[in-house]
């Protein structure tokens, strides 16, 4: 069975401009990925936008329309969000990896979804 699903990482997201769907205007800028590691989901992504990135916007995985590559366009309107809860989101970037045998493999730089 062929799979029309294409995988993205992570890491080619960052910085990546989004845009609303009807106007192509820019609201924000990707921060960092919204994931639950133990669930193996990625839930969507927070957005840095204002004076020096301050504000912080979630936005969820089905609000993305398009992925491109001069910007992510959503659908709807994201939520505001505060820099301490950005902080407080759960990542796999660093965690470390070990084989079987108990030998330290390294860490995990990327990710695809």
């Amino acid at each position: 069975m062929a799979s029309d699903v294409e995988l993205i990482s992570q890491r080619s997201l960052l910085n990546r401009p989004v845009l609303d769907r009807d106007t192509l205007k820019e609201i924000a800028h990707i921060e960092v990925m919204w994931a639950y590691p133990p669930a193996h989901r990625v839930y969507g992504f927070i957005g840095k936008t204002g004076l020096l990135g301050r504000t912080k916007l979630a936005f969820k995985l089905p609000q993305v329309e398009t992925i491109m590559e001069d910007g992510v366009r959503i659908v709807g309107e994201p939520e505001p969000t505060q820099s301490d809860k950005v902080r407080q989101l759960p990542s796999l970037i660093g965690a470390e990896v070990w084989s079987e045998g108990g030998d330290r493999l390294g860490k995990i730089v990327d990710y695809r979804f």
